[in-house]
């Protein structure tokens, strides 16, 4: 019996994997001073110089070293990814329009943060959008920021906005994802094998004490 209460205890007392460190930044950076702007964004909404906002989520053991060179990392690679909104995730302010990490092209291109050698360069983010009864598609390298016409779904040698995103490095204040039920932990498998070879020797011990209360 004590090798199953030893097995139990062992099964009890494995570690769960260390918790990841997160913080939660705003940016709030400019439509460069003098981008490409055309009609009909031109004089709509859209000029140089306007403000281009907004929020995202970054783990702090997953920003690349210096000396690294251009690096995406992407929100879905982050250990709470399934825990944390899409809205905490990656919140971007352009114009008129707010979008999320929950209106990214996933199947075309992760949304992620992007580095370079370490520092914050900006972002990936795609996404597809309506303004004026047309068709368009944002796109978010980095900092450089273009907005393409889409034609049967894809975009168009056309660019009707062309600029660069400038915003300031990153710091923000901690953050914590939301709380969600635990899950049940699986057995190491060395943990099985003394839960199994604890129950064999408790089995054992029984049948060898029938057996002697047998020949009593």
């Amino acid at each position: 019996m004590k090798h199953i209460i030893l097995g139990l205890a062992l099964l009890a007392s494995t570690s769960p994997l260390a918790a990841a460190t997160y913080v939660k930044a705003n940016f709030d950076g400019q439509l460069g001073s003098t981008p490409n702007v055309k009609p009909p964004f031109r004089n709509n909404g859209f000029t140089g110089g306007m403000s281009v906002t907004g929020s995202f989520v970054y783990q702090t053991d997953l920003v690349p070293g210096s000396g690294t060179g251009f690096q995406n990392i992407f929100f879905d690679n982050f250990t709470d990814a399934a825990t944390i909104p899409d809205a905490d995730d990656f919140t971007i302010n352009f114009g008129p329009f707010t979008w999320t990490k929950a209106d990214n092209l996933d199947a075309e291109r992760l949304a992620g943060i992007q580095y370079n050698n370490g520092a914050f360069n900006g972002f990936v983010f795609l996404t597809n959008f309506t303004f004026q009864g047309q068709d368009y598609r944002f796109n978010l390298e980095g900092s450089v920021i273009s907005v393409r016409l889409l034609s049967g779904g894809f975009p168009t040698g056309s660019s009707y906005i062309n600029g660069t995103l400038n915003s300031p490095a990153f710091g923000g204040t901690a953050y914590t994802p939301p709380v969600t039920p635990p899950t049940p932990g699986v057995p190491e498998p060395a943990t099985w094998a003394m839960m199994i070879a604890g129950m064999g020797l408790a089995g054992a011990a029984m049948r060898a004490r029938k057996s002697a209360v047998a020949f009593a």
